[in-house]
């Protein structure tokens, strides 16, 4: 599957990447609440602030990126970046990867171009924007100077953080800290 096949314009989305990565400042050491579709609006635009006790990655059983949705995979980079936040731990440079594919990934859902709810090969996916965005800075360095470094660090994060060893150490370190922050969770065996 390529991007240009059924995932929109990679064009409009790496300039809108562009654009958005040197407008939004993320503080990842702030306790920022967290979006998440309302209830009532399952529509990417209907999107309302809602702390959430890490649900998306305390979910996850067997993790296959190769087989998610965009929102799904959403929703674990929210989950993981949070508590991030929360914790102090983790790498600064994964998490701000984390943070531009998610930013990206929403932008898409948001204007349409890509289905929220469709199951796609995520890692496919990341190598296939990696490769574009850095043909688009060959045809166009103006405008596309930093779309292959926004990509590469995203692409470096995924790698990095969505191994199942990786994912299970973070369901622990979830629970321990909503333990500790006095959360009415049941415990969970991960």
């Amino acid at each position: 599957m390529k991007i240009q096949s059924g995932l929109g314009n990679p064009s409009a989305h790496l300039q809108s990447l562009e654009q958005n990565n040197r407008q939004v400042i993320v503080n990842r050491h702030s306790k920022s609440e967290e979006l998440v579709p309302n209830k009532s609006d399952t529509s990417v635009g209907g999107m309302q602030t809602e702390r959430s006790d890490f649900n998306a990655l305390l979910a996850v059983k067997e993790l296959d990126i190769s087989n998610i949705s965009p929102q799904e995979f959403t929703s674990l980079i929210a989950d993981i970046t949070r508590l991030s936040s929360e914790t102090g731990r983790g790498n600064d440079e994964s998490i701000k990867g984390l943070s531009n594919f998610r930013v990206s990934l929403e932008v898409r859902m948001a204007t349409g171009k890509l289905a929220p709810n469709a199951k796609l090969d995520m890692q496919q996916y990341v190598n296939e924007y990696t490769e574009e965005s850095e043909k688009l800075s060959k045809q166009d360095n103006k405008t596309y100077r930093y779309s292959p470094i926004y990509a590469n660090q995203s692409k470096q994060a995924i790698d990095t953080i969505f191994t199942q060893s990786n994912i299970e150490n973070l369901q622990l370190e979830a629970i321990e800290f909503l333990k500790k922050s006095g959360s009415s969770l049941v415990d969970k065996k991960v």
